[in-house]
Parts: C-alpha cells; sequence; structure tokens
C-alpha cells in the first residue's frame, strides 16, 4: 500500500507509453497463500469503473455480513445463548479473511513498514479456528460428535499455532512455508467439519442437514470462482464474485438455522410450561377428588358399622363385613394414590417391605367373592411355603399387579371354569403364574401385542 501510486484495494499503477513506444515490465508476487494472479490493463476510464464494481460488491458484501452480526447479537441477548455470540465472533473473523485476501484491510494503513495483506495468515488463522468452533457447537457436537473432540481440538491447536508465530522472526524469514503450512490445516479442517456433518446427520443431529446445504454453496461459489480464474467459466457478476456469494448465502443459511432452532428451543419450553402446569392443575384435582372420595367412604365404613350393630342378620352381618373390607381396600388405594403423587415430586424410592402372597391373594378373593360366586368360578391355589414371601410395596402389589390381574381372569373366563394360581422356580428367580380357562387373545392380536412388547 505504502509504494502504490493509486490507493486502491486493487494493485493499480498508471502506466504511460507513447505511439510505438515498447515497454518491458516484470512482476513479482509474494503470497502466503498459493493463489493465482492475473493482470488486468486498460484505460483509466476502464480501470476506475472495473475498480468502483469491484468495491462496491465489497460494500454489498461487509454490509449483508454485518446486518447478520447485528440480528444474531439482538437474539444472543434476547435468547442469552453463546451460539449466536459463537456466530457472530466465526463471521467477523472470517469477513476479517476475505477482505483481507483480496487487499481490502491494506486501506486501513495500520503498519507503518508493511500492510495488513502481509500478515493475511493471522486473519486465516483466527477464521479456522473459529470455523472449527462454530461448527462443533452448531453440530451439538458434545451430544452426537463426543469422540471427535480431541481431533477438534488438534486442528485448533494446528490452527492456532501462526497466531503465536506471526509477529516474530520465525515468520518473517519463512513466511512463504507458513502459507503453505495453513492451506493445509484449512483443508484438513474443512474435510474435518465435512465427515463430522455426514455422521451428525446419521445419528440425528437436527442442524446438521442445514450446515451441509450451506457448505454446499461454498464449494458451488469456489467452483465458480476458481473455474472463472481457469477460464472454464465466462466472466460475469456471478462467477467472478462467485466465493463472496456462496460465503455470504452459506452465513444466511447458518442465520436461518440458528433461528429455527431458537423457534424449537421456545416451543419445546411453551410446551414444557404447559405440561407443568396440567401438572399442577391435575394434582390439585386428585388431591380434591381423593379427599372427597375418602370423605364419602369414611360414611359408608360408619354405615357398614352400624348395622353390624343393630343387626342379628347373618346375611346382613356378612354384606356388612364386604362393605367395610371393600372400602378401607378403597381408602387404602386412595392412600397408594397420594403416596405415589408424592414420590413423583419428591423423587423417592418406594418402601418396599416383606409381603405374604397367599394373604394378599385372600384378601383380593374377598372383594371378588360375589363375582366368582356368580359365574362359579374356583379359584385354586399352590405356593409353596418357601415361595409365599415376596419383598414389594403391599398395596400397589396387591391392587395394581394381582389385582388387576385377577380382574381380568375373572371377567373372561367361562362359567363353571377354574383359574389357577402357582409358583415355580425359573433359574435364581421365582414365577408366579395365574392361568384361566378364557379363550385369550387371537393369533393376530398376539402377534401385534408381540411386536409391540419388543
Amino acid at each position: 500500500m505504502h509504494k502504490r501510486i493509486i490507493e486502491t484495494s486493487l494493485i493499480g499503477f498508471p502506466l504511460t507509453l507513447e505511439p510505438g513506444e515498447r515497454e518491458a515490465l516484470y512482476f513479482k508476487r509474494v503470497s502466503q497463500h498459493t493463489l493465482s494472479t492475473s493482470i488486468f490493463l486498460g484505460s483509466e476510464i476502464e480501470y476506475f469503473q472495473f475498480k468502483t464494481s469491484k468495491e462496491n460488491r465489497f460494500r454489498f458484501y461487509v454490509g449483508a455480513i454485518l446486518g447478520l452480526v447485528v440480528y444474531n447479537l439482538l437474539l444472543a441477548i434476547f435468547f442469552k445463548d453463546q451460539r449466536y455470540f459463537l456466530y457472530c465472533t466465526f463471521v467477523m473473523s472470517f469477513l476479517a479473511a476475505v477482505l483481507n485476501l483480496n487487499g481490502v484491510l491494506d486501506h486501513l494503513d495500520f503498519f507503518k513498514e508493511t500492510t495488513f495483506s502481509y500478515y493475511l495468515i493471522f486473519t486465516s488463522s483466527l477464521g479456522t479456528s473459529f470455523a472449527l468452533l462454530f461448527g462443533y457447537v452448531f453440530l451439538e457436537g458434545k451430544k452426537y460428535l463426543k469422540e471427535f473432540i480431541y481431533i477438534k481440538y488438534f486442528l485448533q491447536f494446528l490452527a492456532f499455532m501462526p497466531l503465536v508465530l506471526v509477529f516474530t522472526r520465525i515468520y518473517s524469514v519463512k513466511a512463504s512455508f507458513f502459507g503453505y503450512y495453513i492451506d493445509s490445516v484449512i483443508t484438513l479442517s474443512l474435510l474435518f467439519l465435512i465427515i463430522s456433518c455426514f455422521i451428525a446427520m446419521r445419528r440425528g443431529s437436527p442442524l446438521a442437514k442445514v450446515y451441509l446445504f450451506s457448505w454446499g454453496f461454498v464449494f458451488s461459489g469456489a467452483v465458480l470462482y476458481f473455474g472463472n480464474i481457469y477460464g472454464f467459466f465466462p466472466k460475469n457478476v456471478i462467477t467472478e464474485n462467485g466465493f463472496l456469494l456462496g460465503n455470504l448465502t452459506e452465513m444466511i443459511i447458518l442465520s436461518l438455522g440458528l433461528a429455527y432452532k431458537a423457534v424449537v428451543i421456545d416451543r419445546e419450553f411453551q410446551k414444557s410450561r404447559i405440561e407443568a402446569e396440567g401438572k399442577v392443575k391435575y394434582q390439585q384435582l386428585l388431591r380434591t377428588v381423593s379427599h372427597d372420595i375418602s370423605n364419602s367412604l369414611m360414611v359408608i365404613v360408619a354405615g357398614a358399622r352400624r348395622l353390624k350393630k343393630i343387626s342379628q342378620n347373618n346375611r346382613v352381618l356378612s354384606i356388612a363385613d364386604k362393605l367395610t373390607f371393600s372400602t378401607q381396600n378403597m381408602l387404602e388405594i386412595l392412600d397408594q394414590i397420594k403416596t405415589q403423587e408424592k414420590l413423583l415430586q419428591d423423587k423417592e424410592s418406594f418402601n418396599l417391605e416383606k409381603v405374604n402372597l397367599l394373604e394378599v391373594l385372600n384378601e383380593i378373593l374377598i372383594i371378588f367373592e360375589d363375582a366368582l360366586i356368580e359365574k362359579n368360578i374356583v379359584v385354586k391355589m399352590s405356593i409353596p411355603l418357601e415361595h409365599q414371601t415376596v419383598m414389594a410395596e403391599r398395596v400397589t402389589l396387591k391392587n395394581n399387579v394381582l389385582g388387576n390381574i385377577l380382574s381380568n381372569s375373572i371377567k373372561y373366563s367361562p362359567v363353571n371354569s377354574k383359574i389357577h394360581v402357582y409358583s415355580h422356580e425359573n433359574d435364581s428367580r421365582i414365577d408366579l403364574l395365574i392361568r384361566d380357562e378364557g379363550k385369550g387373545f387371537s393369533e393376530e392380536a398376539l402377534t401385534y401385542l408381540n411386536k409391540d412388547l419388543k
């Protein structure tokens, strides 16, 4: 920049030739990156038109990128999510690398003896480091790419090394080596991000497709850009600015991906809030219903006791005993519901105790005695003494497990049939079996049932 006669991102200078005059010009290119060089030769008007057109393209590019940065900074403040801050740093580091690569940062004239372009390795390393960091976070690497974390650390270390050495004498002596070095690191980093993207996509990462889609535009833009340089594609606005357009599209897609993620998170938050409110209402309703039913059941218990006191009829006394027993059982169930609700709230464990299976089964048969008599069903129990004691939560085992099974057996058993309840040893465990004489499920229903169980 200090040696340029015309202050522009293009290395331009005026050349005056008289008619018929010949002049030999020699150019030496010094670059840290292995990019091609083209020379534009034209009149002063053509040159400034070309210069203005190119600078306007960069103004559009910079304005669009800064717009995305401001938008995501606002999202970062609103959602308090580090991913948006990380996106902004990634985009700004990439913007610095692109501008430095095209000589735009040289206008800052920050250095007295050299230019920003000389330290292109610095912005390239910075952009690569943040691309690795953002890519891993965007793909939710902690969840879907845990085993690749050390590869990411290693590549970040390789990308970060030039940042440490760029202002030392080693860099000034071996600048070209660092150019080849960072080009290799950039290539490895891109391969790592693309491979990680495919793996994360297979493992269910919701934003992997978005990330892959965005890089598709970058590669397409690069193909157009280099195709234009080497003459494979015609020169036009799209091919000459393929890389800028591809990069800008990538940044927009990634920003939309983060916005989509924000919408999903907000929906999940709203859903969780609604579910939490519904749970509170359900718990309040459950408490109210349990309390009111308990009061009504206590009235039935009191009435049954009065019947036993005022009546000498054996039939009435038997009914009163069943009412008392069944009502007490219902009160136990209500207590169990309250206990289970408390367990869900307090995350406590069930209180296991020794339970005698025969006692529990006999209590259940008393409840279903009328149904058994009505259908003339006989329940035969064969449980050895050594199999009778189990560890369980008594009310749950009695009502939710054995009570439900026996209730179904009685319901679907034919008249004048038998229900067998027995146990046997199976390796290191004891199996309790309840077998009735009902017709059971059809073969088709069993197929679907077994399929669902798997």
